[in-house]
């Protein structure tokens, strides 16, 4: 490891990361370390190898194919959960096939919970995801919002979706 200390770093960021990583070896490398070198860096999670120096018609290519078998399957474009609907390139909500208005930090907010349901969401992820803030106790920001957004989402249907876990935060949750 320490022939190959950039390796090392290579290694953390590509093991959790679907960031394609290209590596390259310096043209100092000897023939005798350029087999170790490579067969290292595929080990540590590197996706394709360049020996220097190289043509930079070469690297755009491996790059190309790189982005091309690296793409992920694309995002979905309506969530669901009971009977609310979200177009999320519409930003239009319906549940049971009323249209419901929702301000842009409204949707924001249902899309949260609608993205991460099931899940205890305590009110500095709120705060940090939907407002990009960091969280103060002395407001009650959080508060309003979900009461406002609860009553256009829940009220008048059933079954309630929002729920509050008393002292820790939100969840929305379907009976499915």
């Amino acid at each position: 490891m320490a022939q190959y200390p950039k390796f090392g770093a290579s290694h953390r960021s590509a093991s959790s990361s679907s960031i394609p990583l290209l590596s390259a070896c310096p043209s100092t490398c000897s023939l005798a370390i350029l087999p170790r070198a490579k067969c290292r860096a595929s080990e540590l999670g590197a996706d394709d190898y360049l020996v220097k120096p190289f043509a930079f018609a070469e690297l755009l290519a491996r790059v190309r194919t790189l982005l091309r078998r690296g793409k992920a399957a694309p995002e979905p474009t309506e969530l669901r959960v009971a009977d609310l609907e979200i177009d999320l390139l519409r930003r239009r909500v319906t549940r049971a096939g009323r249209r419901i208005e929702l301000t842009a930090k409204e949707f924001a907010l249902l899309e949260l919970f609608v993205r991460r349901r099931g899940e205890l969401l305590p009110r500095s992820l709120i705060a940090s995801a939907v407002w990009d803030m960091n969280f103060d106790s002395d407001t009650n920001v959080i508060e309003v919002a979900v009461r406002r957004l609860r009553a256009k989402v829940d009220e008048g249907f059933e079954p309630k979706l929002i729920q509050t876990v008393r002292g820790m935060g939100y969840r929305l949750e379907s009976p499915n």
